[in-house]
């Protein structure tokens, strides 16, 4: 019960032509989110300060692409001005990665932090033999075991 997810595609941009444009949403049970919840204040906020680099800007509170963006626009500004001919700029877009997490370099990234050890372990169990079903209009699939990616 406690790994168990309803996977819920909702629309990125309507109208909806194309599966692409769904975003698969995992609902799992209010209480794990709320003990998910309770780790985070208590535990990760601070260690995520530490490890995240300051210039990742997605998934991070009080930050977005807009301010990404505003920075790179201000880097090559500064550097045209400072006579440079040329600016190369190399954009990667890294689509489902949530859903493609390998579990065993996370619980590696996981267990190279200071964070507590029972945390850690209880991290790795709660992504570790889950399962999920999709969920769409009434209609269930059955479930299905998930070895990679994280619930978002």
């Amino acid at each position: 019960m406690w790994k168990l997810a309803n996977l819920s595609p909702l629309p990125k941009e309507s109208p909806l032509t194309e599966c692409d444009q769904l975003r698969p949403i995992s609902l799992t049970n209010v209480i794990m989110r709320l003990f998910e919840r309770i780790i985070f204040q208590e535990e990760i906020r601070h260690l995520s300060k530490l490890i995240i680099d300051k210039n990742q800007y997605a998934y991070r509170k009080n930050s977005n692409t807009t301010a990404a963006l505003i920075k790179c626009q201000h880097h090559w500004l500064k550097w045209l001005d400072d006579k440079a001919n040329f600016i190369r700029v190399i954009s990667f877009d890294f689509s489902k990665a949530f859903d493609s997490v390998p579990h065993d370099i996370l619980t590696q990234k996981l267990k190279s932090t200071n964070l507590n050890p029972y945390i850690i372990n209880w991290l790795i169990n709660f992504i570790s033999c889950r399962k999920q079903r999709v969920t769409v209009d009434g209609t269930v699939t059955n479930f299905v075991n998930i070895n990679r990616g994280v619930p978002q």
